[in-house]
C-alpha cells in the first residue's frame, strides 16, 4: 500500500511524524512552565481580592461616615435656625 506513495508524500507523511514526536517530548516542560505561571497568576488574584475586599470595607465605612456627617448638617442647621428665632424673637420683644 505504501509502495504506491510517492516519495514526497512520504517525506512529508514522515516529517510529520518527527515533528510530533518532537511535540510529544517538548509537552510535559510546557505543563511544568504553564503551572508555576498559573501558580504566580493565582496569588496575584488571591492579593487582589483581598484589595478588592479592604476597599468594599473602607467604602462601607466611607458611607457610614457620610451618613453621620449627613445627620450632623442637619443638626446645624436646625441649630442654626432656631438661633435665628431667638435672635429675631429678642428683636421684636427688645
Amino acid at each position: 500500500m505504501l509502495s504506491n506513495v510517492s516519495p514526497v508524500v512520504s517525506l512529508l507523511i514522515v516529517a510529520f511524524l518527527i515533528v510530533v514526536a518532537i511535540l510529544w517530548f517538548l509537552l510535559p516542560f510546557a505543563v511544568f512552565g504553564i503551572k508555576d505561571q498559573l501558580k504566580k497568576m493565582q496569588k496575584q488574584q488571591e492579593g487582589m481580592q483581598e484589595r478588592i475586599a479592604e476597599l468594599e470595607r473602607h467604602l462601607a465605612r466611607t458611607a457610614e461616615m457620610t451618613e453621620h456627617l449627613e445627620k450632623i448638617a442637619t443638626l446645624t442647621k436646625f441649630i442654626a435656625m432656631q438661633y435665628k428665632l431667638r435672635a429675631e424673637k429678642r428683636a421684636s420683644d427688645g
